[in-house]
């Protein structure tokens, strides 16, 4: 199975520093509970601000649904989950401090469900001292399996806040890891076992 992929974004630059410059814009991020560590944004306001994100989305033949922000403030903060969300996959992009932070992918791990910081049912492991499938640096655009289990490494030494872009779409791009051949604009980095 492929874990991820990584993607080669035109106008990535551009489209960091937009979005970097709306999430900095919503104050609120940086004054929420620790433990809170995803937050959806307003998708006109970002589509507004951000046009390279719904440019390079329409080259892959999606449109945008979902915006939100993952921001990691200390290495505990995020076990081995998965996601509860509609789609097999979502795009990420780091927007900063990713470099030297890791998704780890776990597979044939025993779950339990619990309620998070923000009241949500989520489905995490019972022992977060499994080994891993898979890995991939969030240094690049990458479009992962979330409803797999996964989760965030962030070294103590590393600069805080990290803060990752994470878009959902009308339809899944989880194609992108199905298909290897008909993958649109990614790379030849795949993540697999």
């Amino acid at each position: 199975m492929l874990y991820y992929r990584q993607l080669e974004v035109p106008n990535l630059q551009a489209l960091t520093q937009n979005a970097l410059n709306f999430v900095r814009s919503k104050s609120d991020i940086f004054r929420r509970k620790q433990g809170i560590n995803l937050m959806r944004l307003p998708l006109d306001d970002f589509n507004a601000k951000c046009p390279e994100a719904q440019e390079f989305a329409s080259s892959l033949g999606l449109r945008i649904t979902d915006v939100l922000t993952f921001v990691l403030w200390h290495p505990s903060q995020c076990g081995i989950h998965r996601d509860s969300w509609r789609h097999k996959a979502r795009i990420n992009f780091p927007l900063l401090n990713g470099k030297n932070t890791y998704t780890y992918f776990y597979d044939n791990v025993e779950t339990i469900e619990t309620r998070n910081a923000a009241g949500s049912t989520v489905v995490v492991a019972k022992d977060q001292s499994v080994p891993h499938v898979a890995f991939v640096e969030t240094t690049v655009p990458i479009v992962l399996r979330v409803q797999e289990l996964h989760n965030v490494m962030l070294p103590y030494t590393n600069p805080v806040p990290r803060i990752t872009l994470s878009l959902g779409f009308d339809r899944d791009p989880v194609f992108l890891l199905n298909d290897p051949v008909n993958t649109g604009t990614s790379t030849n980095t795949p993540g697999s076992v």
